[in-house]
């Protein structure tokens, strides 16, 4: 019997995660310490992980996606996506950011996740 009662109280749970379309079938999925960068179904809250957990600001425009997160022993991590071409550049740290950043001429500044 409790286990059909908890079987029905996860049915009717209501996810509370906070989701932005990211354009290109990127999304932003904010859930706490659990907050990345996904692209995929951002109905379904579902698909590949393109920047982990996390992710503490983020911005976008038509071709990029500008990222800063923090991984588990709070080391910060930079991230540049091209959306156009589905790349990914690797994991940057402050210093290489601001160097692509230049280079690929992308004029946005990181802000405060949801």
């Amino acid at each position: 019997m409790a286990l059909l009662f908890l079987f029905c109280i996860s049915c009717i749970y209501n996810h509370t995660a906070d989701s932005e379309n990211l354009g290109s079938d990127y999304f932003y999925l904010g859930d706490g310490h659990e907050s990345q960068i996904i692209l995929g179904d951002e109905k379904m809250n579902s698909g590949i992980t393109i920047i982990p957990q996390e992710v503490v600001e983020y911005n976008f425009n038509q071709r990029y996606i500008i990222a800063r997160s923090i991984d588990i022993v709070k080391k910060e991590k930079y991230w540049i996506v091209d959306k156009e071409n589905k790349g990914l550049i690797r994991p940057l740290d402050s210093i290489g950011f601001v160097n692509e950043m230049k280079r690929l001429k992308i004029y946005l500044k990181l802000k405060e996740r949801k």
